[in-house]
Formats: C-alpha cells, structure tokens, sequence
C-alpha cells in the first residue's frame, strides 16, 4: 500500500479488518484520518456547532466519532450534502476529499481482497474495529497511571523510545472520561504546554497481547 495515501501502520489496520470482517468500517476511518480539517467552529457559534455533532460522539472514542461522521454524510444524497455539512459545521470540501481516498482504498483493497465487504456498518459492535486498530498502531498505546482514576486521565506512553507521559486532549471525546479507560490507543502526540494525546479510542490489554505479543506481555493483570 505504498502508493496510497496512508502510512504503514493504517495499511495494516486495514488488512487486519478484512479478517476481522470490519473493513468497511475501517476504510473510513482511515479516509477521515487522513483528510484535516472536517470541523470547524465560528467564534460566535462555537456551542451551537458543539451541540449539532453532539449525536456523532461516540463513547469508543474519536475514531468512531468521525465512522459515525462519515456514516451520517454517506447517507445523504448528493443534493442534500451542502445543507447537512452546513448544519452540522462539517467542510463539505475535507468530506469530498474522504470520499475520494476512501475510494481509492476501496479500489485497492477490492484487488487485493475480492471477497471483503468495503460496506461501512451500523453495528452497535465496535470492537472488531477497534481491534484492527490495535493491530496497526499498537505502537501508539498508552497506560493510565495511577493517579488519573478520578477522571484527569495522566497516561504512560507504552512504546516509544521512553515513556512520556501524556494527558488526554480537551478535544478528545475521552477529556475527562471517568473512570478513565486503563488502556488507549491515540492518533497522534501534540506538544504544547503539555504533551497530549488526540485520536484516542479506549482498548483492553488482551488486544495488545494478541496484536504484538514481541512487544507485550501479560504479567498479572497488568501488560508490560
């Protein structure tokens, strides 16, 4: 998957789907991860646009948030597009863009898997996805310390050359989530005062261990 526009690790993420039976779902994620600016929110209606993707938030974290994205514009007609980004302070533009990626991925992956289905779902069941997720960017997981139980959420990244400790972004879905998950995976690292996490989705310790038991162990009820 050179040739496209994703980075290794979403190549990954996407073959896993297929086995997983949840590639369609994650050919958008991908595509939305890889187009910027999909929200954007005027200074004088930054509650009103908060309040119009309130329906999308997902309590799987933000990768879902923007599958549900995605879903709600697939659904549309293109007739209907322009006023449903305009209501919801999406860019219609960043959205045509994800829709060619995501068929460019489609194109791809149709070649190489023939049999896979590249329909996104509606399914309540997020873990196969997340799972797949896992299996790409595993690299990108982090553990919650200790003392983030009552909600500040102060994680330990798990594989970087050594562990930094990060802090769930104000943007993220998971800001504050209480209790904090034990596990996450995150989309990117944004250093500013503090060093933050963004693109997080909450996963259990056993995915891990099954995506790269090189990198993980199981000791207790704790992964090392």
């Amino acid at each position: 998957m050179a040739s496209l526009p994703v980075d290794p690790m979403a190549s990954i993420m996407l073959l896993k789907a297929v086995d997983l039976d949840c590639v369609g779902d994650a050919v958008s994620i991908v595509a939305m991860l890889a187009v910027e600016s999909i929200f954007y929110s005027p200074r004088d209606n930054k509650e009103k646009a908060a309040a119009t993707r309130a329906p999308f938030v997902s309590s799987d974290g933000d990768q879902l948030m923007l599958l549900n994205v995605y879903n709600a514009y697939a659904t549309c007609s293109p007739k209907q597009r322009f006023k449903w980004a305009k209501d919801h302070f999406i860019n219609l533009r960043a959205m045509q863009r994800v829709d060619s990626v995501r068929d460019q991925l489609v194109r791809y992956l149709r070649q190489a898997k023939p049999d896979a289905d590249m329909a996104s779902s509606a399914l309540p069941d997020t873990i196969p996805v997340r799972r797949a997720m896992v299996a790409g960017f595993f690299l990108n997981s982090a553990t919650r310390q200790k003392s983030a139980l009552n909600g500040t959420q102060a994680y330990h990244t798990m594989c970087l050359p050594k562990k930094e400790e990060v802090k769930v972004h104000p943007s993220s879905v998971m800001f504050m989530r209480n209790p904090a998950p034990r596990y996450v995976l995150f989309n990117e690292l944004v250093f500013t005062s503090k060093q933050y996490i963004r693109g997080v989705v909450p996963i259990e310790k056993e995915w891990l261990v099954d995506a790269a038991p090189k990198f993980f162990t199981k000791v207790g009820g704790h992964v090392n």
